[in-house]
């Protein structure tokens, strides 16, 4: 499985489109899973904990701030304070943001 998705890390190349990247921050997320030696794979992990929006940690969230600079169209970024992943989808400051750039259409 990991070899099915380690080319989208190292080969993460910016896509030549205007980009908005809209994210929650501010909820625990996992960042981390720190194993005990020689406990992987048979005992659980411990958990630790950052920012992000409870699902993505902040890191990877971010990950689309690397395009800018390497295209030469605009990386929008765009956070909303304690939304989590799920709440995106409902969040009138989300839908707020997304009709005023379809009127400018």
């Amino acid at each position: 499985m990991r070899k099915d998705v380690e080319r989208y890390s190292v080969e993460f190349e910016a896509p030549d489109v205007e980009v908005h990247c809209l994210h929650g921050y501010g909820v625990d997320t996992v960042s981390r899973l720190v194993y005990k030696p020689g406990a992987f794979p048979d005992q659980d992990p411990d958990f630790l904990y950052g920012d992000g929006d409870g699902t993505v940690n902040i890191h990877s969230l971010e990950g689309c701030l690397s395009w800018q600079g390497k295209q030469e169209k605009k990386v929008y970024h765009q956070t909303f304070s304690s939304l989590d992943h799920m709440g995106i989808l409902r969040d009138k400051r989300v839908r707020d943001y997304l009709v005023s750039l379809i009127t400018k259409l």
